[in-house]
C-alpha cells in the first residue's frame, strides 16, 4: 500500500550533501517526492511502499551522530502523488 511520509532531520546536516544522497537513495528505493533544506533541517516529503519508506527512515538513523545529534521526526500524511523525487 502506498503511504507519504514527512521526515524531517534535524542537526549537522547543512552543506554536507544530504540532500543529493537522499535524492540518491529514494531514487534507489523507488520512492517519489521531494526534499528541502531549511536551516539546521531537511525535510522529506516521501510515498512509496511502506517498507520502501521505513528503509529510507532507516537510513537517515544510521547516519553517524554529531553532537548535537540528529533530531529524526516521521509523519504520516495523505498522499500527494508526486511523479518523481525531486531537490527543491
Amino acid at each position: 500500500m502506498l503511504k507519504h511520509y514527512k521526515i524531517t532531520v534535524c542537526g549537522h546536516i547543512t552543506h554536507k550533501g544530504y540532500r543529493f544522497r537522499t535524492l540518491h537513495t529514494a531514487r534507489q528505493l523507488s520512492i517519489r517526492g521531494t526534499v528541502s533544506e531549511m536551516p539546521g533541517c531537511i525535510v522529506v516529503d516521501a510515498e512509496g511502499e511502506e517498507p520502501k519508506l521505513k528503509q529510507l527512515v532507516s537510513y537517515f538513523r544510521e547516519l553517524p551522530a554529531i553532537d548535537p545529534p540528529l533530531i529524526i521526526e516521521v509523519d504520516e500524511l495523505p498522499m500527494m502523488y508526486f511523479d518523481e523525487f525531486r531537490i527543491i
